[in-house]
Parts: structure tokens; C-alpha cells; sequence
């Protein structure tokens, strides 16, 4: 039967494929470990001072045999598992290189008409290395996202220059290509920048921090790769150690209410 009304907005921000991007230590994984129901699959050891649940990814096929693991739980009730609602992985740049490496071990490439072999994801010509890597890394998450569990990418930053206007100015975004960011960027229904923002000043012959607070942006500009699907979600909200997940989800609730107000009044 064809649906006959339309949607409103995901009221719950566990159901937005959701990337967050930001240098080592800036809080990513603490921010994710409040949110309910998450189950960490941890490429790199950055959760040591964080209590979550989850367990360490050595290489693509132990990544994708621990979701079928979660897959199966879920079909089989959480019989003796606590339910999973969100996974997160920590972090998506380096399973990228995961998922790379197995690619150059297990696939070729068609290079003017002969199948070819390459040790290094970087070598493929064309970016063709980068599209496979995000065609099976995205297909696989995707299938979960649209299974209804909440996906939360978290993936360290790069820096890169740019030229614009006869000017260097810097850009920030995911660790990856600018291929593979477009994709990952595409993919997601938020991708938020958390940053560490300090006022300094001189003391002497020194340079002393003055003020320091955390941020977590959720609309683009120009340096910034961020976005999020929600009508009038702000573009920047404090990002308190204990407190970041909290803060958003209020935040995402006043832009919801907002958004399904508005939506009532059109109709």
C-alpha cells in the first residue's frame, strides 16, 4: 500500500547518520560515550580514560563479523545482551585504511585494459582506490542506519591548504581525501567540527592562555565541513566535557519542535 501522508522530522538524533569530526583528544569520544544504547567498535586505543562499551577492530572482516554478531543479537531478541541502539565507530578514518589495505590485498584494478594489483590504497589512479573503499566502508554502515540503529562516525581532522582569491587559507575536514570526505559528508545527516578555541595573550617574553572553551559546529562555512538536515539546528553549541551529548540532544528538540510547529502552520 502506497503512503498516503507525508513524514515529519526524526524526532529521536540517534536515527541521523551522524559524523563528527575533530583533532585527538578534543572530546569525540566523550561526547559519544553519553549517548544511550551505544556500542563502540574501537580501531584505535583513545577510549582508555572514557567508560563505554565495545570492543577493539583489528581489520575490515573482524569489523564487518562484529556487526553481523550485533545483526543476529538483534534478530534473536538481545537474548542475554543488553539492546543496541546506536553504534559508533571510533574512528571511521582509520577503519578507512582498514578497509583499504584488505582492498589492495583481496582486489584489482582495471588500469588501460589490464587488471592491476597496488600495495597502497593512495597509488590507484583516478581516485578509483578511494570510490571502492567508500563503496563497501558506506554500503555496509548504510545498511544498519536504514535498519533503524543510531550510526555515530567519529573521525580525526586535517588541515589543508587552499588557495583562494591569491590567498592561503586553511580548510578543515575529515582525515581522508577530498574524495572520500565528499562521500562520507554526503553520506551523513549531520557532521559536526568539534574544536578547541583559546584566547591568548603576552605576559612578558611569554605566551599564556588567557580563556579556552570547547566547540562543537554543526553548519558549514567556508573553512568548515559541517551540516545537519534539521531545519534550524544551530550552528554552534558548547561542547562541556560531561555534557556535550546532553546539550545537543536539547538542542535538537527545540530545532524539532520548531521544525514540526512550522510544518503544522503550512499545512
Amino acid at each position: 500500500m502506497l503512503v498516503s501522508s507525508k513524514s515529519v522530522p526524526e524526532s529521536d538524533p540517534r536515527k541521523y547518520l551522524t559524523t563528527v569530526i575533530g583533532d585527538a583528544g578534543v572530546g569525540k569520544t566523550t561526547w559519544a560515550s553519553h549517548i544511550e544504547g551505544a556500542y563502540f567498535l574501537m580501531t584505535e586505543m583513545g577510549t582508555q580514560g572514557v567508560s563505554v562499551r565495545g570492543e577493539p577492530i583489528l581489520s575490515w572482516p573482524s569489523f564487518k563479523e562484529k556487526l553481523n554478531e550485533i545483526w543476529q543479537a538483534r534478530k534473536d531478541g538481545w537474548k542475554d545482551v543488553e539492546p543496541i541502539t546506536s553504534i559508533v565507530v571510533d574512528t571511521y578514518d582509520i577503519l578507512f585504511d582498514m578497509v583499504g589495505q584488505w582492498v589492495c590485498e583481496n582486489e584489482q584494478f582495471v588500469v588501460e585494459g589490464r587488471p592491476t594489483r597496488y600495495t597502497k590504497i593512495d597509488d590507484v589512479p583516478f581516485g578509483k582506490g578511494y570510490a571502492r573503499v567508500s563503496q563497501l566502508l558506506l554500503g555496509v554502515i548504510s545498511r544498519f542506519h536504514l535498519a533503524g540503529f543510531g550510526v555515530f562516525l567519529l573521525c580525526h581532522s586535517k588541515e589543508r591548504v587552499v588557495r583562494w582569491k591569491g590567498q592561503a587559507v586553511m580548510m578543515y575536514g575529515p582525515r581522508l581525501s577530498p574524495s572520500a570526505s565528499e562521500a562520507l559528508i554526503n553520506a551523513s545527516g549531520a557532521v559536526g567540527y568539534f574544536r578547541v578555541e583559546q584566547e591568548v595573550r603576552k605576559e612578558g617574553d611569554e605566551i599564556v592562555i588567557a580563556n579556552e572553551r570547547r566547540v562543537q559546529q554543526w553548519q558549514p562555512t567556508f573553512q568548515v565541513a559541517a551540516k545537519h538536515r534539521l531545519p534550524g539546528f544551530p550552528a554552534e553549541l558548547p561542547l562541556t566535557r560531561l555534557e556535550g551529548w546532553q546539550t545537543y540532544c536539547q538542542a535538537f528538540k527545540e530545532a524539532y519542535e520548531k521544525e514540526v510547529q512550522s510544518i503544522g502552520t503550512r499545512s
